[in-house]
């Protein structure tokens, strides 16, 4: 009689994923960027067409709690005290110890005053593929709502 010692095997995380990816590990955030940022350009059209005085600004940033946070800010027309709005795409851990573990969000929102003016459906994903797919998912969503920045461009009460 062998006496061998009890193992607890704890299951990884598979359920309440939006995407799982198994032994795919990338570290390319300059080409998520791109991609991403040229997903949200197609914004551009749609707002432009609405507010052909408004201009546009693109930028991102990495650190904090961001592993990466692109983005789009919309300003009004000169001389309008409105808040510009800024859409954009974030990318953040999901908590877990996995360096692969990744919380995609994304956003139409005011830069200064931070009103929410439509929000996707944030997504928990495992592996790069995953998040690569899920950032420019909701980059799509984001460039159906033109209308929710136009009209918070509009929208006089929202000073800045």
């Amino acid at each position: 009689m062998t006496n061998k010692p009890v193992f607890y095997e704890i299951a990884p995380q598979t359920g309440g994923l939006e995407r799982l990816d198994i032994h795919d590990i990338s570290d390319d955030w300059s080409n998520l960027r791109d991609l991403v940022q040229h997903d949200l350009a197609a914004l551009d059209k749609d707002v432009l067409a609405g507010l052909p005085a408004a201009r546009v600004r693109s930028g991102s940033n990495r650190g904090g709690g961001a592993q990466l946070f692109v983005y789009r800010v919309y300003e009004p027309p000169a001389g309008s005290d409105v808040d510009p709005v800024v859409s954009g795409v974030l990318i953040r851990p999901a908590g877990s110890a996995s360096v692969d573990h990744f919380k995609v969000s994304g956003d139409i929102a005011g830069e200064a005053t931070g009103d929410i003016l439509f929000e996707c459906q944030p997504q928990e994903v495992i592996g790069w593929t995953a998040m690569t797919e899920a950032a420019r998912d909701i980059s799509s969503v984001l460039v159906r709502h033109a209308n929710a920045v136009v009209a918070g461009l509009e929208d006089a009460s929202r000073q800045g």
